[in-house]
């Protein structure tokens, strides 16, 4: 298809737009920066990712590792959102482990248990574990530290105590990404339990 001049000179094919490594190089020679800006542009991004792979949202895969210590007859409920930890994946043993039901539906106002719960977490919990209801509560329970304070009464009211916890997200303050507040994100995965006990 041929050559195009980019907007800085570069030569870039017609077909697709130019990459920034092309237009950089071209940025890089008019200042001459050459080999140091080669060199930074290699060994600042290593910084980022060490965060990103050992830091950042390592919570969920975090806490299955602690999961695989609890006794075999516990039973795990997972109140957060859905799917947020690897699950049977991570956890390679017989343990009844359960999180929200948030399976589509057509059906005209249906409301899952996920977003059931995101609503008003305290108020669905108290539903779902009434003395009329047959359920029981989990021995051991996973949430996010931005729901304690609906269902810390509930599970302190039946003995539980804090067993776990892990980083899941650095809370960068007030900083706000595109619609994202990110003030407002679950920093911590806690794990609840009437025994602490391990295997």
């Amino acid at each position: 298809p041929g050559m195009v001049a980019g907007r800085d000179g570069c030569l870039v094919p017609r077909v697709r737009k130019p990459r920034l490594d092309e237009c950089c190089a071209s940025w890089i020679q008019r200042w001459k920066l050459g080999r140091w800006a080669a060199w930074a542009g290699r060994w600042l991004d290593r910084p980022a990712a060490l965060f990103l792979a050992r830091v950042h949202q390592r919570g969920p895969i975090a806490v299955m590792d602690y999961l695989q210590t609890i006794p075999d007859s516990s039973r795990v409920e997972f109140w957060t959102t859905c799917h947020a930890t690897p699950y049977f994946s991570h956890v390679h043993r017989n343990l009844s482990m359960h999180f929200w039901d948030c399976s589509p539906s057509f059906e005209p106002g249906y409301v899952d248990e996920a977003a059931r719960f995101n609503r008003a977490p305290g108020a669905f919990l108290a539903e779902r574990y009434s003395p009329t209801s047959d359920r029981q509560l989990p021995t051991h329970v996973v949430l996010f530290d931005e729901v304690l304070e609906d269902v810390g009464p509930l599970l302190a009211h039946h003995g539980f105590k804090q067993c776990y916890r892990t980083l899941h997200m650095v809370n960068f303050g007030r900083l706000k990404l595109w619609s994202l507040n990110l003030a407002e994100m679950f920093e911590h995965i806690l794990v609840f339990a009437q025994s602490c006990d391990v295997t």
